[in-house]
């Protein structure tokens, strides 16, 4: 009975599978039976893109691979996805509209480390998303409605998704080997653990170590491209300030250094890439353990020679806000640490000795489901110099070239106060900026500089005493040849003030993917100077000297700009390709007032004057006023600009990127003094292309920039204030042009078993067919210049560069860098003889720079072996000239090791060779130590150093330029040798709940 039954009533299980059988071949028949998408355009008339972001609750980031579930309103899975990939729903139909990136069905889209999207049917419907991230992760749900579609929208967007850690015991973690760096997507990632630094390395050292270049003013130039926005776990940190951050931010603390093409807030708020919205941005992420709770680093050091260093760093995460607070002192001139010395830019100690005081704030502050966020930060600092230089200039003359020596010395103080703040307001339709800012900087100097010219080369130099004994009475080759001996004394100081803001609202037009931006600025600045100078000149051939004293004076200079630019950008297709669309308007208002008197002192008493010592209107001093260089000047400049700009995605992985802007500028310039009251105006016509080609990341960049002349140089005007170097308006000068090209190649990577290896390829060109340049006449039996501007033709360079990194061996353990960068420079410049016709100087510029390094890495051990070589060659087709070739060559070993006894050593010695200098004194070989031993207490919070800087006592800084004009050498003082004690404090507190969660 029982098998008879089975036999005729199919079981309750076996009528499930029929049912669900014929629900599938129903579902399929009428999806055949259904007008299938044969375009893009079509598609989008059936499917809008859904999008949003999945962060980590407690630390903020984003919760890059997390798995994102769609369900329909029961709950049913329809569709999965990766965060930070893209939905493969459809993915097939969008491969030839669809940019690499996150996926919100609007084909060129927004890369976000957490977005997530899928594609959903084009009609008012339900749904749940489901966010979770592997067993450690609770799930997270959101509730999205679909409802009041417009007829072009693309995309909605899901509010933003919190996922949260569950609580556990940490496992036992056994620590491997990382890879030093990979490509995820068009994000170029470093794994900070990799590259093992000295102890008590900063954020600075990092950056140099993943082979990114820092001047000294902080910005960073990695691949060829500038650094532009400096980011902290993916948020804005110290931008107007990064050196602050870089000198003071452990190397300990940091797990990754990425550095990616950053989308500016409208693409954001679009939800697609828009064109000229991305910025180079370096992010730093934190370590996990410090991207929650309080980080505490504090440093102090003395050292013999009266050096002295102290640093602290403060900052504390919450779920809502981060506040950091950064102070650092030292007269160190840098930060450079043994074994991590930079001998590629040898020495990078800087000019002269340098006292530093910088302290700063930043703070941000957000709250979860809330729409806006605070951020800002406040920056004071200090600098105390003291510079002593010695330059030898040799200048290319048609008749024959003249020589200058000169030696300087100076001290300065400088105080910068800075401070800058944002509040967004950000929804799903718009997004509000509010940016004030403020700033104040005050500058002191004296100084002094003796200085010589000769109707010829000497090579074998000029001492500072020749120089103040010339004219004792003595014959001799120095007298013989001298044109005029200068001494002169100097001081002065100046303030300068700027209060400024800016306000940025940018909203979607309704049922639309379209983006309207409106943007206005104002900045206030206020400038005013004192400035002191002794002119003692003395000429050759009996002639009379010249003695000068005189006061310059600035009254407040008033500067106001403001501006206002209307932005819309829609977004349409044209057949399967999307066509990103940027059109704008811009106006422009800029004002200025200045009035500059200059003084005549003539002083009466028999005391010498002392630099600093002048006080205007003092009584032994007799007064009048310069009328020649004693003026005012009221300037006016108003500028209409209309700009359109569209990225064409037209195969997989091409596009190009064009753009213009047309515009009218409308200029006055009023210059009045005792003799000459007149206004000047003129209209300029703007005309600026740009165009960006790609193909599978092969990129051609092409700009064209104008110049415009001065106005001052229509007025008939002479600046006699240095009495060596006379100004000359030149009423025939013309705006000038640019035209700027770069073409680099995909970065090729290649693996071959336990070889990786990364090859960059660029070449990069600047064209200038009516460059200005400021030319000058030379009196010989003076030696006075007589400056003017004018426009030459044929100025260009072209530059290709490589840059090639190989990691090899069972771990990685060694690492193989080369960059070679050549540069050939066409320069075209104007130089003559008082009385004779001014003439074209060309100089065929040279310059070849190779960095070769090998790094050996074995666990905590490391060696590298590194060499750079530096070449100029400068030739001409003039008459007199002769050649030129000098190099810098140096190479060395640094090297950071564990030593028994917990104890740690760095050291870095390096051969600084160069050769070909016209002063013989400069083509030395110097031998450069330095090193450091250190120990950590208290389980690794108290690190404790001894620094040795300079061991052998032989750091010179020597460096050299060439130009069309004549090439110039120069030596400056360097930081004297010392050796330092000092110990660094670390400490790190989590909120008590996290610390018993598992690292992810």
């Amino acid at each position: 009975m029982a098998i008879s039954t089975l036999k005729n009533k199919p079981s309750r299980m076996a009528a499930c599978i029929l049912a669900a059988l014929w629900s599938i071949v129903a579902s399929a028949n009428a999806y055949a039976q259904q007008p299938q998408p044969k375009t893009v355009e079509e598609m989008m008339a059936m499917f809008i893109g859904l999008s949003g972001e999945v962060y980590d609750a407690e630390t903020n980031q984003p919760a890059t691979g997390a798995t994102v579930l769609l369900c329909d309103s029961t709950g049913t899975v329809i569709s999965k996805v990766v965060a930070g990939q893209t939905s493969m729903d459809i993915a097939k139909m969008k491969k030839r509209a669809a940019a690499e990136g996150q996926s919100d069905g609007q084909g060129n889209l927004v890369k976000l480390d957490g977005g997530y999207g899928f594609n959903i049917p084009r009609k008012e419907a339900t749904y749940i998303i489901k966010a979770t991230k592997g067993e450690k992760y609770d799930t997270a749900y959101a509730l999205v409605s679909i409802k009041h579609l417009g007829k072009r929208e693309r995309g909605r967007k899901v509010p933003r998704i919190n996922i949260y850690r569950k609580a556990r015991k940490l496992d036992e973690v056994t620590v491997t080997s990382k890879v030093k760096f990979f490509y995820r997507g068009d994000t170029l990632v470093y794994n900070a653990d990799a590259f093992n630094l000295p102890d008590g390395s900063m954020l600075e050292d990092l950056i140099k170590a993943v082979g990114a270049e820092i001047n000294s003013n902080g910005i960073i130039t990695h691949n060829g491209r500038v650094v532009e926005e400096l980011l902290l776990n993916g948020k804005q940190f110290f931008n107007r300030h990064k050196q602050l951050v870089l000198e003071s931010l452990g190397s300990y603390t940091v797990d990754q250094l990425k550095f990616y093409d950053k989308a500016g807030e409208a693409s954001q708020l679009a939800g697609r890439k828009i064109s000229g919205d991305t910025r180079y941005a370096l992010d730093v992420k934190l370590k996990k353990e410090y991207s929650v709770g309080t980080i505490f680093n504090i440093e102090a050091g003395i050292g013999s020679d009266k050096r002295y260093i102290g640093r602290l760093f403060a900052m504390t995460f919450t779920d809502r806000a981060r506040f950091t607070l950064i102070g650092n002192l030292n007269n160190l001139n840098n930060s450079s640490r043994p074994g991590e010395s930079d001998i590629f830019n040898a020495p990078s100690i800087g000019n002269g000795v340098r006292h530093n005081k910088m302290g700063g704030f930043d703070y941000r502050i957000e709250q979860t489901g809330k729409p806006w966020t605070l951020e800002g930060e406040t920056t004071c600092s200090h600098y105390d110099s003291n510079n002593r230089s010695e330059t030898r200039a040799l200048s290319f003359m048609p008749q024959g070239n003249t020589f200058r020596q000169s030696y300087s010395s100076s001290d300065s103080k400088q105080l910068d106060i800075s401070s800058s703040h944002t509040l967004m307001v950000r929804n799903n339709s718009t997004t509000t900026k509010i940016s004030p800012n403020f700033s104040f900087k005050r500058y002191n100097y004296h100084g002094a500089t003796d200085a010589a010219t000769f109707d010829r080369e000497l090579t074998d130099g000029v001492s500072r005493d020749d120089i103040l004994n010339l004219l004792d009475g003595r014959p001799g080759n120095l007298r013989e040849a001298l044109i005029n001996r200068a001494l002169t004394r100097y001081s002065g100081n100046n303030r300068e003030s700027t209060l400024g803001g800016d306000v940025q609202v940018m909203f979607k037009v309704p049922k639309t993917p379209d983006i309207i931006t409106l943007t206005t600025d104002m900045t206030y600045h206020n400038m005013s100077s004192d400035d002191y100078d002794d002119y003692n000149i003395a000429y050759g051939d009996n002639q009379p000297s010249t003695h000068r004293l005189q006061h310059s004076r600035t009254k407040p200079s008033h500067d106001l700009r403001y501006s206002a630019r209307l932005q819309y950008s829609p977004f349409i297709y044209r057949g399967n390709a999307p066509l990103n669309l940027v059109m704008s308007y811009t106006y422009r208002h800029e004002q200025k007032h200045e009035a500059t008197e200059l003084a005549l002192l003539r002083e009466r008493s028999e005391r010498e004057m002392i630099y600093g010592a002048i006080a205007y209107g003092e009584p032994e001093y007799d007064i009048s006023i310069d009328p020649e260089n004693t003026h005012t000047t009221k300037t006016r400049n108003d500028t209409h600009m209309l700009n359109v700009a569209y990225t064409h995605s037209f195969a997989p992985g091409a596009s190009i990127s064009s753009g213009v802007t047309v515009g009218i500028n409308d200029e006055s310039l009023h210059f009045a003094r005792e003799a000459l009251d007149t206004t000047v105006t003129r209209t300029n016509f703007i005309f600026t292309p740009n165009v960006r080609a790609s193909y599978r990341n092969t990129v051609f960049t092409y700009e064209y920039r104008k110049q415009f002349a001065p106005l001052m140089s229509y007025v008939d005007t002479r600046n006699t204030s240095d009495p060596l170097s006379i100004t000359i308006s030149n009423p025939q000068l013309r705006n000038a042009s640019t035209h700027s090209m770069r073409l680099m190649l995909p970065p090729i990577n290649i693996r071959k078993g336990n070889t990786v290896m990364l090859h960059q390829f660029a070449i990069t060109s600047d064209i200038r067919p009516d460059a200005i340049v400021n030319g000058y006449s030379f009196d010989q039996s003076t030696g006075i210049r007589y400056y003017k501007r004018f426009n030459v033709d044929g100025t260009w360079n072209l530059g290709p560069s490589y840059e090639m990194k190989m990691l090899f061996g069972h771990t990685h353990q060694f690492e193989l860098k080369n960059s070679t960068n050549y540069t050939y420079g066409h320069d075209v410049d104007m130089v003559g003889f008082e009385g004779d016709a001014i003439q074209k100087s060309i100089i065929n510029n040279n310059y070849l720079r190779e960095n070769l390094s090998l790094s050996m890495s074995m666990g905590q051990q490391s060696i590298t072996a590194k060499a750079a070589a530096t070449m100029r060659h400068a030739s001409s087709r003039r008459d007199n000239f002769k050649n030129l070739t000098m190099a810098d060559v140096n190479y060395g070993l640094t090297g950071s090791f564990k030593l028994p006894f917990g104890l740690s050593a760095s050291t870095d010695i390096t051969l600084y060779s160069r050769y070909g200098y016209g002063n013989k004194e400069l083509n030395t070989t110097d031998l450069v130590w330095n090193a450091r031993l250190s120990r950590t207490f208290i389980k690794g919070k108290l690190l404790v150093m001894i620094d040795g800087f300079d061991i052998l006592h032989q750091l010179s800084n020597v460096h050299c330029n060439i130009n069309a004009q004549g090439r110039s050498e120069y030596y400056t003082n360097v930081l004297p040798s010392y050796v330092m004690l000092h110990a660094q404090l670390r400490l790190n507190h989590q909120p008590r709940k996290l610390k018993t969660i598992a690292n992810p």
